[in-house]
Order: C-alpha cells, then sequence, then structure tokens
C-alpha cells in the first residue's frame, strides 16, 4: 500500500515538515554518495564515553544508514505524519516533540548499551517516525491515513495498521542489513529504541499540542472543514 495523507488542516502550512523534509531529503542523497555512518550513526556504547557524544546523538536524528527503501518509506512518513502533527502542535512545538523522541530512542539504545554488540549503531530518523505515530495515535485517535491500494483503490486505513506496515519494514530493511554485513548480533537489536521512542510520542504528544486543537477535539470538532472557536 502506498500513503498518501491528508492534506486538510485548520492552522496553517507545515513549513517546519516542509525544512525537516528537505535536510532528511539531503542527507539522505549525500549518504548514498558519502555514506555517513562512520561519522553520525550513534554507537550507544559511545554515549557519555567521549565529548562530543551528545552532538553526535543530535546530528544521528536525520541519518538514515544503508540501503535505499526503508530510508525513502521513512521520509515518507515523516511528511504524512509531521504534516498533521505540526497542525496539531504548532511548528516549533512540533521540532520540540520530534527532537525528544528521537532523543528519547537513543537514551534506550544508551541503557540498551551494556547488551550490545559494541559496533552496533543506531539511524535516529526511524526513532523521529517511531514517535511522530505514537503523537498521531493519541491526538487524532487512530484516525486513518488515506492510502493508494493498487492498482486504483483509495481508501482510509487504520493508522494502527500503518504503524505495523512501517514496522514491518523496519524490522526486515534492518534485519536484512545485520545479516549481509555478517553481523548476526545486530539483528532485533535496532528496533527496541524505536519503541522506547514510539511510546514516548504517545505520551508526550498532548503535551506539546496547540490549546485551540486540544478544545476542538474536546468537543469533537476536529475536521479542519469546521469553524475555529469563537468564528
Amino acid at each position: 500500500m502506498i500513503p498518501l495523507g491528508d492534506a486538510r488542516r485548520r492552522f496553517g502550512f507545515p513549513w517546519m515538515t516542509c525544512l525537516l523534509l528537505a535536510v532528511g531529503l539531503i542527507v539522505f542523497l549525500y549518504e548514498r554518495r558519502f555514506p555517513l555512518d562512520g561519522l553520525y550513526g550513534l554507537r550507544p556504547a559511545e554515549l557519555g564515553q567521549r565529548l562530543g557524544a551528545l552532538q553526535q546523538a543530535v546530528g544521528c536524528l536525520l541519518v538514515q544508514g544503508p540501503g535505499w527503501l526503508a530510508p525513502l518509506v521513512n521520509l515518507v512518513y515523516l511528511w504524512i505524519l509531521g504534516n498533521k502533527v505540526e497542525d496539531a502542535c504548532g511548528p516549533y512545538g512540533f521540532f520540540s516533540l520530534s527532537l525528544l523522541c528521537g532523543l528519547g530512542g537513543v537514551v534506550v539504545a544508551g541503557f540498551l548499551a551494556p547488551y550490545l554488540p559494541e559496533e552496533a549503531r543506531l539511524y535516529g530518523l526511524a526513532g523521529v517516525v517511531a514517535g511522530l505515530f505514537g503523537a498521531y495515535l493519541t491526538l487524532y485517535r487512530g484516525e486513518g491515513i488515506r492510502t493508494l491500494l493498487p492498482p486504483i483503490f483509495l481508501v482510509r486505513v487504520p493508522a494502527f495498521l500503518h504503524l505495523l506496515y512501517w514496522a514491518g519494514w523496519e524490522f526486515v530493511h534492518l534485519d536484512l542489513v545485520a545479516l549481509r554485513a555478517g553481523k548476526i548480533g545486530q539483528i532485533l537489536y535496532p528496533h527496541w529504541p524505536f519503541a522506547g521512542a514510539f511510546f514516548l510520542g504517545l505520551l508526550a504528544g498532548p503535551l506539546f499540542a496547540r490549546s485551540e486543537f486540544l478544545w476542538l477535539r474536546l468537543k469533537g470538532r476536529e475536521s479542519p472543514g469546521l469553524p475555529a472557536p469563537g468564528a
């Protein structure tokens, strides 16, 4: 299935999402030419052990790692989910929530570090997307995402099914990368930090939401076609 998202908005153009998407796309293309995993693919074992670990933790949040398909799927969902979460939270609330979720995944990776292979690396954009999934599910109550089912069917698929679909891509992609590299010990490891980011987004999403959005949700009037409060 091909997620298309929902262009309906109430609070303006999603410029922060577009900015993050543009940076993510530039990093993705740069990675294909000059692999960044040695520079910005975070090694959890290094957290707190050397200067620059914090900068690397932040820098890894838009790094997507090897391969093509799963990183592109991450960018697609960054647009689809970011567009709606930014509408609910505002550009700066959306950015802060994305940063919090991404760093939350890094913290989980740090806790797991003693049990991981030393060479294991974390690519943080998937953690940001996982957090946005959590925020979308709680802010929009699992509202379906407009989706193209080839060849011609246009339907709304529940957001939870999209989460499973996205997670499936991540499992297959990262495990195949580990298998091709002969790093059997890394199989299943990279997904746990993403689970931490997801639950953080699920809990923190409403804390970053606009008061107007929460008022509309309370009144059951989330549709962008309805008049704003006081109109």
